[in-house]
Order: structure tokens, then sequence, then C-alpha cells
């Protein structure tokens, strides 16, 4: 659907709960967490994106360093 372009169409077949299964989310005091528990023992680096809002860098900034183990 999505190489179609049908996105609209895809909100009402994918729950909350089947994206839940394939993709980590928390708030950031918990992707930390979260991220750990998914990947920890499968992986040594994970791309965490920067947020749109810049006014969220200091709370991703807390989240890489709990990723690194600060």
């Amino acid at each position: 659907m999505s190489r179609e372009g049908r996105w609209k169409e895809m909100t009402a077949l994918i729950t909350d709960e089947i994206l839940d299964a394939f993709v980590p989310t928390a708030p950031y005091a918990e992707i930390a967490d979260v991220l750990k528990e998914w990947y920890g023992g499968v992986t040594d680096w994970i791309v965490l994106p920067a947020p749109a809002d810049p006014s969220h860098d200091p709370e991703v900034t807390k989240v890489v360093a709990r990723l690194r183990g600060a």
C-alpha cells in the first residue's frame, strides 16, 4: 500500500498494537530502556533521529547518554 501511496487506507488497517509489535516507542524518559530491551543483545549501535522540534534536544541528549551507559 505504501508503494501505491495509499497511506490513508493504511491508517484504518494498521492499529497501534500492530505498530507496537514492530516499532519500539516510548516517551523520551523511557525510550533508552525500551531500545536496550529490544536491541541490547543484538547490536552495538542505534541510529536515533534528531527531533523535528529543537526544544526536545535536551531530552534526546539524555537518551543518548543513557544508551552510552552514562
